[in-house]
């Protein structure tokens, strides 16, 4: 190995600098390239309290002090929506008149598993209607489950890894079919179409319905529908909160903002 590339790296943790360390130390010849915004999310849970990595002493290091800024943002191509992203990265207020919520949406961008529940209830009912679903139970060995009725059709995201079924958080898929003990998963991948198959008890241990997703989940997407941001005043919804959930998507028309939630 000659180079190591980390994206979304101003979201690594500290145990993952530990790691970094270890094999920069072992490994001196290797050339590190890190890419990420740091303005947006830091780690989760990170023990590291001094700020982001931007300026750390040791990112400098392995990266020998060279640091290139990329000042055009290729999502964006919208000046005036560009502008107002750039607002809500620096702290600023946004003039929320400009991104009414007008309409239902499939997707919703919000900041606590609370608020993501409850739209995703929500956006079951509307889809369901009267019609028979499949009935899928929360459980305790994953906290940000959920009692759900899932028709097919309905998306999916993984929120967990598994690499004996080759499924990885962070993953879209879409509900297909269901019977006593398995379910059946898909997707197209790069033109691919390919199925999962998923023991019905352990469904919800690595699905969640993407009716409504956090913000962490979606950091580094761009979003081609469009989609709800909620908890916009949220009393932890801070500028990376508004910076990613803004900044998500090519067109200003395809996000509007629930400011009652």
């Amino acid at each position: 190995i000659h180079n190591i590339t980390i994206d979304e790296a101003f979201m690594q943790g500290e145990r993952y600098m530990e790691l970094w360390n270890y094999v920069a130390k072992h490994y001196p010849h290797i050339v590190w390239t890190w890419v990420g915004d740091p303005d947006q999310f830091l780690p989760v849970k990170d023990t590291y309290d001094r700020g982001d990595y931007a300026d750390n002493g040791f990112v400098k290091m392995l990266c020998k002090h060279n640091r290139l800024v990329l000042d055009k943002v290729h999502r964006c191509p919208d000046p005036q929506h560009l502008a107002r992203v750039r607002a809500a990265r620096d702290g600023k207020a946004v003039d929320l008149s400009l991104y009414p919520a007008t309409e239902h949406t499939w997707l919703h961008i919000c900041l606590s598993h609370d608020t993501r529940k409850r739209l995703i209830t929500e956006c079951c009912k509307r889809w369901c209607g009267e019609g028979e679903a499949d009935n899928f139970q929360q459980t305790p060995r994953n906290p940000h489950s959920q009692d759900v009725n899932i028709q097919a059709g309905m998306p999916l995201i993984c929120c967990r890894t598994n690499k004996k079924l080759d499924i990885y958080n962070g993953e879209r898929y879409v509900y297909e079919v269901a019977d006593n003990e398995n379910v059946i998963v898909s997707r197209y991948l790069n033109d691919d179409f390919e199925q999962k198959i998923i023991q019905r008890e352990e469904f919800t241990i690595y699905f969640l319905l993407a009716f409504a997703l956090t913000a962490h989940s979606i950091q580094g997407q761009t979003l081609t529908e469009r989609y709800t941001i909620h908890d916009w005043t949220h009393p932890r919804a801070d500028h990376r909160f508004r910076y990613v959930t803004l900044g998500r998507t090519k067109e200003s028309g395809h996000v509007q903002i629930a400011i009652t939630s």
